[in-house]
């Protein structure tokens, strides 16, 4: 079906069907033509002319396939340049930690709180450390994952969000006191 068939019939394709579509066990490739990223021929199509043409851009996700020669490239690169900045932020984040401890650094607040941001940022590398693994480097191939790599992949999503959000409260308790001490 194509995008712009689901976009005239918009309210046939109501909230009964997308609770349809989920409990359907769908593989990433039935996934990537539901949402028509992939090129495909239309059989419907024959350009007015009775010859079928191919149909690379149907209007929607697809532009003429930079789209998904997009993702195929970042997903080769992106599990190798996110280990190597996740080994090299946790160990710099970690020499932070040992710095900012120190008796005569460790009683400042704005130090403490440079510290708990450290911390947070080297436990989001940690935890991001397996899922780039899991994600990008072992199961890039497969089209369906295990159970467990599901549940793992969940609790990733909550982990990393509670850790970003974290992060980001630190950072803007510190500009606060900054903020205040300057004042």
């Amino acid at each position: 079906m194509m995008c712009t068939d689901m976009l005239s019939n918009r309210a046939r394709y109501n909230y009964t069907w997308m609770a349809h579509l989920r409990s359907l066990n769908l593989t990433q490739e039935d996934l990537q033509y539901l949402i028509n990223i992939t090129s495909f021929d239309d059989p419907d199509d024959d350009g007015g002319d009775g010859h079928h043409h191919h149909t690379m851009d149907n209007g929607c996700y697809n532009c003429g396939g930079a789209v998904k020669s997009y993702s195929l490239l970042f997903r080769a690169a992106h599990g190798y340049v996110s280990l190597f900045l996740c080994v090299f932020g946790a160990l710099a984040n970690a020499l932070n930690i040992a710095v900012l401890t120190r008796k005569d650094l460790a009683g400042s607040p704005i130090n403490r709180i440079l510290c708990g941001l450290a911390l947070a940022d080297l436990a989001l590398m940690v935890e991001y450390t397996p899922f780039a693994c899991y994600m990008y480097l072992t199961t890039a191939k497969k089209e369906e994952f295990s159970h467990v790599g599901a549940v793992y992949v969940l609790l990733h999503t909550y982990v990393s969000q509670v850790l970003h959000t974290t992060s980001i409260a630190l950072t803007l308790v510190l500009a606060m006191w900054r903020y205040v001490v300057v004042k």
